[in-house]
């Protein structure tokens, strides 16, 4: 008798433990009725609540461009062509400059302003993938951010030598991370990258790296000329 008591209780804690580690399933009826959270628009036909990656030539302006998108999400002067639906706190990680530069770089971009005080920078990270994600995660939770912005992928990664057969694995596995914190924060995550040497066919091909680098991505924009709307959404 004891040992069939002993039996029915493993049998049920070995049954809730493995229900315990079954992922989470949605029905398609909650996916019609809306009930899962929406992506939200940020900057209106540009970005949204998730993963974006800018990409460009190298010195095409991408960081440039990405602090006055960041001042304007605080509050501050507005880009041309660009419309903000929402303001809000923003994290900048300038991770590939001085903050003499970001100094510079904010003193002609924008006056002096209360939207100053919602936008915030860090110049030092742990690697991506051993801490980083973490620390950025718990930063902006503590701000409350609108948005998050990180100046360069290559420099938040931080990796080192790798197998060229487990390069695409880890080049995903990084993207998907970032993805994640963008999903965990509940707002836009834009990443500054750079284009591979040489013509590519598209946009994602572009893209510098395997392609384990957009494979995450929710969307990429593409190209810098004169302003950001020249940029190719890619979903």
């Amino acid at each position: 008798m004891i040992h069939r008591v002993i039996a029915d209780v493993l049998d049920d804690t070995q049954s809730e433990l493995a229900e315990s580690i079954l992922p989470a399933i949605i029905s398609a009826s909650e996916l019609y009725t809306g009930r899962v959270a929406r992506l939200r628009p940020l900057l209106e036909e540009l970005l949204w609540d998730g993963l974006t990656m800018l990409v460009a030539k190298p010195k095409a302006g991408k960081s440039w461009l990405t602090l006055q998108l960041a001042i304007y999400i605080a509050g501050g002067r507005g880009v041309d062509g660009i419309v903000a639906v929402d303001s809000g706190p923003v994290l900048y990680a300038a991770l590939e400059e001085p903050a003499a530069r970001t100094m510079a770089r904010l003193q002609q971009i924008a006056p002096a302003g209360t939207w100053s005080e919602q936008l915030h920078f860090a110049y030092e990270l742990l690697p991506l993938l051993g801490g980083g994600a973490e620390q950025l995660e718990a930063l902006g939770k503590h701000l409350h951010v609108r948005a998050l912005f990180v100046d360069t992928l290559t420099a938040v990664v931080k990796s080192g030598g790798k197998r060229e057969n487990d390069v695409f694995r880890s080049q995903y596995a990084e993207t998907s991370r970032l993805r994640k914190v963008a999903e965990n924060l509940g707002v836009p995550v834009v990443v500054v990258h750079h284009t591979r040497k040489g013509a590519s066919d598209s946009a994602i091909e572009a893209v510098a790296g395997t392609g384990g680098v957009a494979a995450a991505l929710t969307a990429g924009l593409n190209g810098l000329k004169s302003r950001a709307t020249t940029g190719r959404r890619t979903a």
